[in-house]
């Protein structure tokens, strides 16, 4: 609706990119709608952080980090945009790149649940599964039980050998999941870190059909 009335919101078109990249799985048309946002407003950080996105979700890793870092150029005091560029180096398998991201942002917030989430996640790809489960330990306390982080936990606390732990959170899950609505995904991911490869795509097959964007 935005942009029938103004095709020119580089707002607009970067929530389209995110709304095609996230759910329709478009990738080239997120790419670009996120193309047209930073065009239209090269000033715009969300934007170039929009764009990062699409180039992580497609494997462009050295233009993911281009684009993040121009998100942080244009919005330096943005816990978010160290975040996303830690994701940019976590998805090009740069690990230790990717803690640093993290602990800059920690550095200025403690409590940031996200950086984390973030520093959780390079760990357990380090293989350093006890400093992993603490990360994402404190990602679940800081964001008051967050669904995204206990799936997160359970799949490192799997990796970890700690399988019982891991089952309680498939647990936890199955117990919300009666009253409100938890991705698939966040299931799938528990399995994964169990080893049960085959209930694992079946729950990333339920994720497709629910257009997850974790997916």
């Amino acid at each position: 609706r935005a942009l029938e009335i103004d095709d020119t919101l580089a707002e607009a078109h970067s929530s389209v990119g995110f709304y095609r990249l996230l759910y329709e799985y478009d990738f080239e048309g997120a790419g670009q709608a996120f193309a047209r946002a930073v065009e239209l407003n090269p000033n715009y950080a969300n934007a170039h952080d929009g764009q990062s996105f699409y180039f992580k979700a497609t494997h462009q890793h050295d233009e993911a980090v281009r684009a993040c870092r121009r998100a942080q150029q244009l919005d330096p005091l943005s816990l978010f945009a160290d975040v996303s560029t830690g994701w940019a180096y976590y998805f090009a398998r740069q690990y230790e790149t990717a803690l640093e991201h993290a602990r800059k942002a920690l550095e200025l917030d403690p409590q940031f649940i996200f950086a984390h989430w973030l520093a959780g996640m390079a760990h357990a790809q380090r293989g350093a599964l006890d400093e992993a489960t603490a990360a994402l330990a404190r990602a679940v306390e800081h964001s008051g039980g967050g669904l995204t982080f206990k799936a997160h936990l359970g799949y490192a606390s799997a990796l970890a050998g700690r399988r019982d732990e891991a089952r309680g959170r498939l647990g936890e899950l199955e117990g919300h999941a009666q009253v409100r609505y938890v991705p698939a995904y966040y299931f799938a991911l528990v399995r994964l870190g169990l080893g049960e490869h085959d209930a694992a795509l079946e729950g990333l097959e339920r994720a497709y059909e629910e257009r997850s964007g974790f997916l």
